[in-house]
């Protein structure tokens, strides 16, 4: 057995074949999204520790992650300002997953005490209800697990059986959206540079400020052309008066980023768009569309009252709201 350091492009091949062979297959750690947090989170500086545990070049498991030595924290270990992800071999040996799950954790903690780490963030999934074996490892060693939740809608039902798991008033709601919109979606077939700009206009305009850098905005763009998301429009006499952005792989479509017009806030001009974004994602044959964190007050003290009002908006197109743990280890 041997480790490859490091998500080099010299090494993505092996990360390729482990993402295919991993149960989750999350969508969130392709190059083009750590590219896209290493921007995001420009204050930081990162250094990639990635690495997989091959067994005759097969590899059986592996971590994406990160030391972060951002000013403002202590070292910590992150998956490029997000949490940790863990990868593991669907079809491995248990006696090999056993020796390669040995070599990890002590690798894993040779990283821990050669960049002094402070603390640590991994995001379990909880597969089959299962911890990982990242997940229990790092409880072994007295970390923290804070319930994650979220909300997955699952794309092998019907499109009936889809529009039966709305929320009763938004069934109205998206039919005016229908009739009152025109809705365009914009994938790597039609994309052009003028949208993604005119995406990034809209949501300085909501905010009322540049929120993140113009670059994270064209790395989207690349996201886009690479297929590795795309935009819903909805205009009103020509002009674009709300988008959303939804970031997929072959698996998975997440809810990334949406904004709209201000001046018709009045009107119902979101809930048409995210039904267009599930029904887009199923006829590209994802298999789960992830609605994002479903926020509940005694879980969220610190959010604000616009961010609980996006969580309603969000939960009232169906799915169900499952559990995953956050794991914070500190020394």
């Amino acid at each position: 057995m041997n480790i490859v350091k490091t998500l080099d492009l010299k090494n993505q091949t092996f990360w390729n074949n482990l993402i295919k062979e991993d149960c989750i297959q999350y969508n969130l750690y392709s190059p083009l999204h750590i590219k896209y947090n290493i921007e995001y989170f420009i204050e930081h500086s990162f250094k990639d520790l990635s690495f997989i545990i091959l067994d005759n070049n097969q590899p059986i498991m592996g971590a994406i992650l990160s030391v972060d030595n951002c000013s403002c924290l202590n070292t910590s270990l992150s998956g490029f300002g997000t949490p940790i992800y863990y990868l593991e071999s669907s079809n491995t040996n248990q006696t090999i997953l056993k020796k390669s799950k040995k070599q990890f954790k002590e690798y894993f903690f040779s990283l821990v005490d050669e960049y002094s780490i402070k603390s640590i963030q991994y995001r379990d999934f909880l597969f089959k209800n299962q911890l990982s074996f990242l997940g229990k490892m790092l409880l072994d060693k007295k970390a923290n697990a804070i319930p994650f939740f979220t909300s997955i809608i699952d794309l092998s039902m019907s499109q009936e059986k889809l529009h039966k798991t709305l929320r009763k008033s938004y069934k109205s709601l998206i039919n005016w959206g229908l009739k009152n919109l025109t809705i365009k979606i914009l994938n790597h077939k039609n994309i052009t540079t003028k949208d993604i700009e005119l995406f990034r206009n809209l949501h300085i305009n909501a905010a009322k400020k540049e929120t993140r850098s113009k670059k994270t905005w064209e790395i989207q763009y690349e996201m886009i052309t690479n297929n590795e998301a795309f935009i819903i429009t909805g205009s009103n006499q020509d002009k674009v008066i709300t988008a959303s952005l939804y970031h997929h792989n072959s698996k998975y479509c997440y809810y990334g980023v949406s904004a709209s017009d201000r001046n018709f806030f009045d009107n119902p001009i979101s809930h048409a768009i995210v039904w267009k974004a599930i029904l887009h994602a199923k006829q590209i044959n994802c298999q789960y569309f992830e609605v994002g964190k479903h926020l509940f007050p005694t879980n969220s003290p610190n959010k604000t009252q616009k961010e609980f009002d996006i969580n309603t908006f969000k939960n009232g197109f169906g799915g169900k709201t499952i559990v995953r743990l956050d794991v914070l280890w500190k020394k």
